[in-house]
């Protein structure tokens, strides 16, 4: 695939990417890159760094509105909007290591299968990577539950929306409950068209829906994704509705089927047109972040508590070179800091990240997006949450030019045959896990260029070789 040409992309995998004491967090833009069709990038919180990783060139992706993933592969994964075979979006893997992009599936637009995603992905506990388009399907273009087969590379229509009562032109993400079930959110549909919540069952192959907004005082619009709080119950955010028909927060009880509003934004210099997903922070409350109202009328963070159902504004965006319009979610690194990327200001108005400490409530500007060489975001555009990645600690240091070994069979399931390059009798050899453990040393050769992971746990590895010319790398994966 086309690559950025910048000298950000130029690096070798030193601590700026293997930093262990501080989080590297991944994101993606819609817009920006060489191209102008979005961009896949790393933000080092060490030394406030962003580094763009992969410029989208239409033909593998453009125009990405969801969050990455990183799924039990090792790999990253995530879908673009539109470009592709079919230009109805992508759904793509990226290498970390290597920097690679692959298509995994382009959508296509063909009466049955589902197309233009605007959401994220999950990977249920049956290993399985499960996602949403928001057109598609063969009920008149309402959208489409589907899955993933990682290994085999099978995409499979599980659900199309479109049906009486049923939800249409989901934009969020699945989640998986407690319970094994998937939930999620249709913004429109249902019985009075302003959005259900339904569930997908990956057993019974079978989708419900749970509940119907009104288009009143229970809210409605609902284009967040659900989360799943310490009181079992799920929460979202439904943009428009409520008392004030600015938006509400709700819960929505699995077990007894129970609908409850427990916000309603729009108060006094309150947030309004939450578009968010929340966020279950390390203390046991609940955070997130409205498109609009504030003292600015440019967006808020908040939090809500739901022990007492409290709503509290904690921080009113506003000045140029602030962020301004947060149209994403939050979410809490392992240093304890909240990061979310905002669609508007920095500056050059292409957006931000910001960090928010729980602790003091204070609010920084850590990176200003601006166009062809950090990526950006635009007016009205939608983002997702940042997603961080704790990436091997202590792999050899390899530039992304090395070669590349072939190996097969890979995946297996623990015997993988090297082809060795080169004529040299002895070939040093080391393998590392995810956490940059190394778990075998041995010496290949010609003769014998078996390397048996049986022993090792199903997961990926990394394989390097030493030859007369340099180190050559490969991955492996190793299934049960």
């Amino acid at each position: 695939m086309k690559k950025c040409l910048l000298p950000l992309l130029c690096f070798v995998i030193t601590s700026t990417f293997c930093e262990a004491q501080s989080p590297i967090l991944w994101g993606m833009t819609p817009y920006g890159g060489m191209s102008n069709n979005g961009t896949i990038f790393s933000y080092s919180t060490s030394n406030e760094t962003e580094i763009v990783q992969h410029c989208f060139d239409d033909t593998d992706g453009a125009i990405s509105f969801g969050s990455l993933m990183i799924a039990n592969n090792g790999l990253l994964y995530g879908m673009c909007n539109n470009g592709g075979t079919g230009n109805a979006g992508v759904l793509f893997s990226y290498d970390m290591v290597t920097g690679i992009e692959r298509v995994a599936h382009s959508f296509l637009d063909n009466g049955n299968d589902g197309f233009y995603p605007e959401s994220s992905l999950i990977q249920g506990n049956n290993g399985l990577l499960y996602g949403l388009t928001q057109d598609g399907g063969n009920l008149g273009g309402g959208g489409t539950i589907f899955s993933l087969d990682i290994v085999t590379g099978a995409e499979t229509i599980l659900h199309s929306f479109g049906s009486t009562g049923d939800g249409r032109l989901p934009a969020n993400s699945l989640i998986q409950a407690n319970n094994g079930l998937l939930y999620g959110t249709a913004p429109y549909g249902g019985n009075h068209n302003s959005g259900v919540i339904f569930s997908y069952n990956i057993s019974s192959d079978s989708e419900m829906g749970l509940y119907s907004f009104d288009n009143d005082t229970d809210g409605s619009l609902p284009e967040s994704s659900l989360v799943q709080a310490a009181d079992s119950l799920l929460y979202g955010t439904a943009e428009m509705g409520g008392n004030n028909d600015k938006g509400v927060i709700f819960s929505y009880n699995t077990s007894t089927g129970i609908y409850n509003k427990v916000y309603d934004f729009g108060g006094n210099n309150d947030g309004t047109y939450p578009h968010c997903t929340l966020l279950n922070a390390s203390n046991g409350l609940l955070y997130g972040v409205t498109t609009e109202g504030g003292i600015s009328g440019l967006g808020t963070i908040f939090n809500y508590d739901i022990l007492t159902g409290n709503e509290a504004v904690l921080y009113n965006f506003g000045s140029d070179s602030d962020g301004a319009s947060p149209a994403g979610s939050l979410m809490q690194a392992s240093n304890g800091l909240l990061y979310a990327m905002t669609t508007q200001g920095g500056g050059s108005d292409g957006g931000t990240i910001i960090s928010y400490n729980i602790l003091n409530g204070k609010e920084t500007v850590v990176n200003r997006f601006n166009g062809s060489t950090t990526g950006e975001f635009s007016i009205g555009a939608t983002n997702g949450n940042l997603v961080e990645v704790n990436s091997p600690t202590s792999i050899p240091q390899i530039s992304r030019t090395s070669n590349q070994l072939q190996i097969s069979p890979n995946p297996s399931t623990g015997q993988f045959i090297i082809q060795l390059p080169g004529t040299q009798s002895d070939y040093p050899t080391e393998v590392y896990n995810m956490l940059g453990q190394k778990v075998e040393q041995l010496t290949l050769s010609t003769a014998q260029n078996t390397l048996n992971l049986s022993n090792q746990a199903a997961g990926m590895y990394f394989v390097y070789v030493q030859t007369d010319a340099g180190t050559v790398t490969g991955k492996v994966a190793v299934t049960k």
